[in-house]
Parts: C-alpha cells; sequence; structure tokens
C-alpha cells in the first residue's frame, strides 16, 4: 500500500469511530423500561380541561326521559320478534304474547346465559337468533303434546252425532213406564221382559 494510500485509509478510520461512540451512547442512556414507565407516567398525569358548562337540569332530565323512551321502543320491538319466533307452530289463542313473554322471562330466570345472550342482542345478532330458535324448539316440543281444542270440539261432535245427537247414552236397563202406554202396550213390554201379563 503506498503512502498516499494509507494516507487515504487513514483518513476514513477516523469517521468509522463516531458510529461506535453513538451506540456506546445509546447502551449508557435511559434502557425501556424507564422510558415506558415515563410514557405511562405522562399518560396518567390528568389533562388541565376547560370547565365543562353548566347544564340545565331539566334538559338533562329531558334527554334522559327520551333516552328512556328510546330504549323501551327498542326493547318491545326486538321481543315482538322473538315472542313470534318462539312461539312458532304453538297456537296463538292459548299462547298468546303475554303468555310467551313470561315463559322467556321464566327462561332467563333458569338460565342467566339466555339474559346475557338478550343484552348482547345488537352486537352478536346471528349468535342471538340461534338461542331464540333453539328456545323456540324447546318450547314448541315442551307444549305441542298438549290437546288441540278444535280437534276434541271435532272429536266430541262426531262421537255426539253417531249416538244420535244426544249427549247422554239412552239407559236400555231401565223399567219402562207403564203408566204412559196402552194396555195394549203393556202387555207387549211385559212379554218382551219375561212376564206373562194377567190382564
Amino acid at each position: 500500500m503506498s503512502e498516499e494510500q494509507h494516507a487515504v485509509a487513514g483518513e476514513t478510520e477516523p469517521e468509522a469511530k463516531p458510529a461506535v461512540e453513538e451506540s456506546s451512547a445509546r447502551d449508557e442512556g435511559e434502557d425501556l423500561d424507564a422510558l415506558l414507565n415515563q410514557f405511562d407516567e405522562s399518560i396518567k398525569e390528568p389533562a388541565q380541561s376547560t370547565p365543562e358548562p353548566a347544564v340545565d337540569n331539566e334538559i338533562l332530565t329531558k334527554v334522559q326521559q327520551l333516552e328512556q323512551q328510546l330504549s323501551d321502543q327498542q326493547f318491545r320491538t326486538d321481543m315482538v320478534k322473538v315472542v313470534e319466533t318462539v312461539r312458532g307452530d304453538l297456537d296463538p289463542n292459548v299462547f298468546d304474547d303475554t303468555t310467551i313473554e313470561a315463559l322467556i322471562d321464566a327462561e332467563a330466570r333458569k338460565q342467566p346465559k339466555l339474559k346475557a345472550a338478550w343484552d348482547n342482542r345488537h352486537n352478536d345478532p346471528s349468535g342471538f337468533n340461534k338461542v331464540v330458535s333453539a328456545l323456540g324448539n324447546e318450547l314448541n316440543k315442551r307444549f305441542s303434546a298438549m290437546p288441540d281444542a278444535a280437534a276434541t270440539e271435532d272429536h266430541e261432535a262426531v262421537a255426539n252425532a253417531v249416538r244420535g245427537a244426544s249427549n247422554k247414552a239412552p239407559d236400555h236397563n231401565a223399567p219402562p213406564d207403564f203408566s204412559q202406554m196402552t194396555d195394549g202396550e203393556a202387555r207387549q213390554a211385559m212379554r218382551k221382559m219375561g212376564i206373562e201379563p194377567q190382564f
């Protein structure tokens, strides 16, 4: 190597030293945990805020009432859909909306997860719909074995028609009313009973 090259090479070497010095300065500085702690503390410090304007209590009360009304309306809208789905094939004359809602409420008291599903119905509608379908299937199985009122009435009407439209079957063992018969009818009735008339 010539002196010029060595001189040029010597000039470049001092430039590389500051890079080593910078990394050692980084090593000697604050560590990551300390920096994160400072960052965490800066978040915890309350930011100075402007004072909130005074709120009129009457306006606040009206806003709260409106929020409650909206919540009630949403509850009713959602409950109507759930009641229809849960009722399924059950007779609405026997299982009206109030009855189905009471059954749903009773199930929710027995199974707290059902209430949790209701509370989360807007966040997970498909999951909630599956829960409602399963509840409907369970209640339909439980109550579908009940006698159908219309079928029972039809059965009774047919039975009455077969018996001659009387509600009471004739009593064939009752003694004949001889006071309402003529002498000839009375003799004939007595012979049918195995008695020989004496008149």
